[in-house]
C-alpha cells in the first residue's frame, strides 16, 4: 500500500504553487485539454479526487475568463494541484498500486486551501459542495 504523509504532501503542493505567477495560472486555464485529459487518468476509484479536478480547473478557467471575480494569486494551490497531476515523477508513481492516492490528496489539499473560492464558485453553480469539500 502506498503511504506518504500530509507533511509530504503539503510540501510537494507547495512547491508547484508558490512561484506561480499570474501568467502562469493563466496558461493553465488555457491548457484545457491537456488538463482535462490527466483529470480523466484518474481511476474510477478516486471519482470525488477528479471531480475536485474539474472543479479546480474550471475555477481558474472561470477566473481568467473573467465569469468569477478571483484573483490568481488566490488560485496558487488549485493551479499547483493540478501541475502536479502533470508532473512525470510524483510521491508515488501512477503505475505504482494506490499511485493516484498521493494525486488525490494533493487535490484535496488544494481544495481545502481554496476552500472561500471553491464554496463561492459551488454556490453560484449550484453544485453540492459535499461532493467537493471533505
Amino acid at each position: 500500500m502506498a503511504t506518504f504523509t500530509r507533511e509530504q504532501i503539503d510540501a510537494a503542493l507547495t512547491a508547484k504553487s508558490i512561484h506561480l505567477s499570474p501568467d502562469d495560472i493563466r496558461r493553465v486555464a488555457d491548457a484545457r485539454d491537456s488538463v482535462m485529459k490527466m483529470i480523466a487518468e484518474f481511476p474510477s476509484s478516486w471519482a470525488k479526487a477528479q471531480r475536485q479536478a474539474t472543479m479546480l480547473f474550471e475555477l481558474i478557467e472561470a477566473s481568467a475568463t473573467g465569469k468569477v471575480n478571483v484573483h490568481p494569486e488566490d488560485l496558487k494551490y488549485a493551479a499547483g494541484a493540478l501541475i502536479y497531476l502533470g508532473e512525470a515523477l510524483d510521491i508515488i508513481p501512477d503505475d505504482e498500486k494506490d499511485g493516484y492516492a498521493d494525486d488525490a490528496a494533493i487535490v484535496g489539499l488544494a481544495v481545502a486551501k481554496s476552500e472561500p473560492f471553491v464554496r463561492e464558485y459551488c454556490e453560484s453553480r449550484k453544485l453540492n459542495l459535499a461532493e467537493y469539500l471533505d
